[in-house]
């Protein structure tokens, strides 16, 4: 099926035709109503796409003229259109006979499915052709022109807002931008142009001569090249571009101007020539290092050190002198270059030199002089030394001068301060690397005084291995006395463990029955009590109570050292279990005037020994309840991956640093430091971290003394295996 495209825009018509192609349809395309007629004389198309704005004949007028021609007035007709896009647009097109009017941009599919049931009602017979609304010239021309200057007027606002924005773009770009015509005559310039160039660029004019402006002719036609360029502008100053100029062609093909954007890379040609110098400093530097750090004497190490600083400084003639004995003694250790008279010279008067004293003592690592200063009675007989000077670098190391070099200069030789920060750096590694050497030198020497001596111990050290061997076969024998005491320790300790756990048992069984039998006379089951009666049973129960939870943690931690506790898992839901535990210790909390709060994540089943796991809790916020005597205590529980995590924090007396590993210790009562008065056996923690540790745990404490703790201890949420069962 051929379809006829219209469109003035190449690119849209080819998209157009494209996405039909792959559809199956075969398109024929005319860029402007003109061409159209001709198209659909040749080709007879099934169906017209169009444009509306188009030169020489727009779609209206197309519309118009297919309508007088019959064999194309029955051809389906559809206007494709992003400008003419208002209520008043779509009836002039529906009076003219179109078939669809649909409004640039659209997707794909949707277009498709438009001209596709624009085929299928014309198939059907819905799509006839009908006689324009507009019966005479005179009506369509007055519509069509007021359509036509409606669309002129919101093209010239269009116009106008871009305009106005690439204007306010342009003027605020960091970089400079010159328009200029075919003729090279300048049609725009922004401000950033006309101060980089400091000055004005005349719209009409030509750019000025190339001195002051990149030789705008010869690089009209290097379209699409980046270059750079070094000029004077007009305050004389050089000035570093770089631009790139591009020719705006129309799609016709047709150069309509040179647009050339500029940017100014003075500064950042500075910043990366000073980068370059400072790299060749750290080069320089790192060489200089290296070959220190392969110099096995200080010989070797003043030699290869002299020759790399007098081949960086590109100096005459140099000497390298060696500080030594409290900067009271100056040796020569190297001299090179010429003239041989300089060094005669300065080896003459080099023991009572007071300037190289003066040298040694300067603050400043590098010291400018002149000649005479080191050789006081140089004459005028000696003209080839007469006007140099001598720049001095001090080798330091740990804040002392360890050597000095030399340096004869031509007075005409110039240093800037990179140079002598270079100078100083170069000082210091060859100061530290030189004493390095000496110090490792002077150990080698007292090794090789001290192997004499050691000779002289040998004979010592043989008399003493005798002794050596009698002393140890006395350790042996006590070593094995030390054996035997410990394995009799050991059995003491299970002795008193299994003593601790019956006679806890025994003790526990005869306090059961006080409480229960106090309790009994106390709710009244065995007749009236008086008042004082009861104060005094109630004592009893309470002291009881307290006893028997004392016995019953005696009792636990003896079961576990002597192996016969174990551990009956069985599931159960975590939020559950905490809030019971909980219940029964809020009262306590709120006596005390306690904020008691409970945060546990829902709907976590655990599969624990549930007795052990709330004898843990119950412990912790028993403690947290006891040492706590205002503010709140939180109790959480989540699950961190295949944990659980469960803390009980307080707003108590806290803890001291000095005591936090005495936690979890037996009978350790940490708070007996403290103004709170506490009753127990100090076995609670010490239980706790049993318990988890069988349950495959770990427990753990945060406190800041006088504010509050916080205990925590996690296990997994199914237990496997560990513990004794």
């Amino acid at each position: 099926m051929k379809v006829l495209v219209v469109d003035d825009k190449k690119n849209d018509r080819k998209m157009l035709s494209k996405l039909l192609v792959s559809n199956s349809y075969e398109p024929v395309e005319a860029s402007n109503g003109i061409e159209a007629l001709e198209a659909v004389d040749k080709s007879k198309p099934d169906l017209i796409i169009s444009d509306i704005m188009m030169p020489e004949m727009d779609g209206f007028t197309l519309l118009r003229e297919l309508n007088k021609v019959e064999t194309a007035k029955d051809i389906p007709f559809v206007f494709y259109t992003a400008h003419y896009i208002g209520i008043k647009d779509k009836e002039l097109a529906t009076s003219l006979g179109a078939s669809r009017f649909i409004i640039k941009p659209v997707e794909p599919k949707e277009l498709l499915s438009e001209i596709q049931e624009v085929i299928e009602e014309y198939k059907a017979g819905l799509i006839k052709s009908v006689e324009p609304f507009t019966d005479t010239d005179e009506d369509y021309l007055s519509q069509y022109s007021e359509r036509l200057f409606h669309k002129l007027e919101d093209k010239y606002h269009e116009l106008e807002l871009t305009k106005n924005f690439l204007d306010t773009v342009l003027e605020d770009m960091v970089g400079g931008v010159m328009v200029m015509d075919p003729g090279l005559k300048v049609i725009y310039c922004n401000k950033r142009m006309q101060k980089i160039m400091s000055c004005d660029h005349s719209s009409g004019k030509m750019p000025p001569d190339a001195q002051h402006t990149p030789c705008i002719p010869d690089m009209a036609y290097a379209s699409h090249e980046p270059f750079e360029i070094e000029l004077v502008n007009k305050k004389d100053d050089k000035v570093h571009l770089e631009g790139i100029i591009s020719p705006a062609i129309e799609e016709s093909g047709a150069l309509t101007a040179h647009i050339g954007v500029f940017r100014d890379i003075t500064e950042q040609n500075r910043i990366q020539a000073e980068i370059n110098k400072r790299n060749w400093e750290i080069a320089t530097l790192y060489e200089l290092n290296r070959m220190l750090c392969e110099c096995s004497n200080s010989d070797e190490l003043i030699e290869n050190a002299f020759d790399r600083i007098i081949k960086i400084m590109d100096v005459e003639s140099a000497c390298f002198y060696l500080v030594k004995e409290g900067n009271e003694k100056v040796d020569v250790q190297l001299c090179k270059g010429q003239p041989q008279k300089f060094f005669d010279l300065i080896i003459q008067h080099l023991p009572d030199n007071v300037s190289i004293q003066e040298a040694i003592k300067a603050e400043t690592p590098v010291i400018f002089s002149p000649l005479s200063a080191r050789i006081p009675d140089i004459t005028e007989s000696d003209h080839e030394l007469i006007g140099s000077r001598i720049i001095t670098l001090q080798l330091r190391s740990t804040g002392k001068v360890i050597g000095l070099i030399d340096m004869m200069v031509s007075p005409y030789r110039e240093m800037d301060s990179d140079e002598v920060s270079l100078l100083e750096k170069m000082g210091v590694q060859v100061g530290m690397a030189l004493e390095n050497l000496l110090i490792y030198e002077a150990l080698q020497a007292e090794v090789a005084e001290h192997e004499q001596s050691e000779k002289e111990l040998k004979k010592y050290r043989d008399s003493l291995e005798d002794l050596v061997e009698e002393r140890s076969i006395q350790l042996q024998i006590a070593s094995k006395e030390l054996h035997e005491a410990n394995i009799s320790l050991q059995e003491l300790d299970k002795l008193k463990t299994m003593f601790l756990a019956s006679m806890s048992h025994e003790v526990r069984t005869p306090l059961t029955s006080i409480i229960g039998f106090t309790d009994i006379i106390l709710k009244g089951m065995s007749g009236d009590i008086t008042d004082e009666q009861r104060n005094q049973l109630t004592m009893v129960f309470n002291s009881g109570q307290h006893l028997l939870g004392l016995i019953n943690d005696l009792l636990d931690v003896s079961k576990i050292e002597a192996g016969k506790i174990g551990l009956n898992p069985e599931s159960f839901l975590l939020d559950e279990d905490v809030s019971e535990v909980c219940g029964s210790l809020e009262k306590m909390a709120t006596d005390k005037g306690l904020k008691f709060s409970v945060n546990v994540q829902p709907d976590v089943l655990l599969f624990h020994d549930k007795q052990r796991f709330n004898q843990i809790l119950i412990n912790l916020i028993g403690n947290a309840i006891k040492f706590t005597n205002k503010g709140s205590i939180d109790i959480s529980g989540k699950q961190i991956g295949d944990d659980i995590h469960i803390s009980v924090k307080d707003t108590g007396i806290g803890i001291r640093e000095e005591d936090m590993p005495r936690l979890f210790k037996p009978f350790a009562k940490i708070h007996m430091n403290t103004d709170q008065t506490t009753e127990g056996t100090g076995l609670g923690l010490y239980l706790c971290k049993k318990l988890v540790d069988m349950m495959d745990g770990e427990i753990w404490a945060e406190s800041e003394f006088k504010k509050g703790s916080e205990f925590t201890f996690k296990i997994p949420v199914h237990r496997v295996s560990g513990g004794n069962e």
